[in-house]
């Protein structure tokens, strides 16, 4: 799905702001809209400018540099075109103050268009990731949902009775085990049999573990 970029130009005398605007597009793509005023205009009074392509556009914090070759009579000059950036994304703000430890689901979200230019961390535009997932942080009302607030709860809890599943290929055999240690699916915890053997397994999901190795 092709985004709609809404652009906040500013108008800049005599200067062909069209480059630069398709430019800064191209490298924004991960955002649904920008805004951005240029620092130093300067640099662009004369018009004999061209972007070098040779050379990567650079985002740090809420600038944005963008790499030009000027040309300055017989001779070249390598510089960046420096601006100042408003970055947005849809993403994902709490409808309620939420504390930590709690679990969470879709109705505590609700999707919006959101200013993420200082955002340090990435914010979460699948709300499907959150399933199964509790905070780690306290998160007051309004706040864009970000990786570093969730984390999956355990599939798997110590002391359960599960499942455990072996399959070397030509046997296949299954036996009830207890859980020495929590985890979540894909994970590796150690399981104990009736008889007290100790078997690595790989959690598949909440009723059942893959026996992977003997234990000691």
């Amino acid at each position: 799905m092709i985004k709609t970029l809404l652009v906040i130009l500013l108008l800049f005398g005599g200067i062909n702001k069209n480059v630069i605007d398709n430019y800064l597009r191209s490298n924004l793509m991960d955002y649904d809209k920008f805004e951005y005023r240029i620092v130093n205009p300067q640099i662009l009074e004369n018009g004999n400018y061209k972007i070098d392509y040779s050379r990567q556009f650079r985002l740090k914090n809420h600038y944005g540099y963008i790499p030009l070759i000027i040309k300055k009579g017989k001779y070249q000059e390598r510089t960046f075109l420096t601006v100042n950036l408003k970055l947005f994304r849809k993403a994902f703000v709490s409808v309620r103050k939420i504390r930590r430890g709690e679990n969470v689901s879709k109705a505590d979200f609700l999707l919006k268009l959101c200013d993420v230019t200082n955002l340090r961390e990435k914010p979460i535009t699948d709300l499907s990731l959150i399933e199964n997932s509790r905070t780690i942080v306290n998160i007051r009302e309004n706040s864009i949902l970000t990786n570093g607030m969730i984390e999956k709860k355990d599939d798997v809890f110590a002391g359960e009775k599960i499942t455990a599943v072996y399959n070397n290929g030509s046997v296949l055999v299954s036996f009830p085990v207890v859980v020495r240690s929590g985890g979540k699916k894909g994970e590796t915890i150690r399981v104990q049999r009736k008889d007290g053997i100790i078997f690595k397994a790989k959690v598949i999901n909440k009723n059942e573990v893959a026996i992977l190795e003997w234990g000691k």
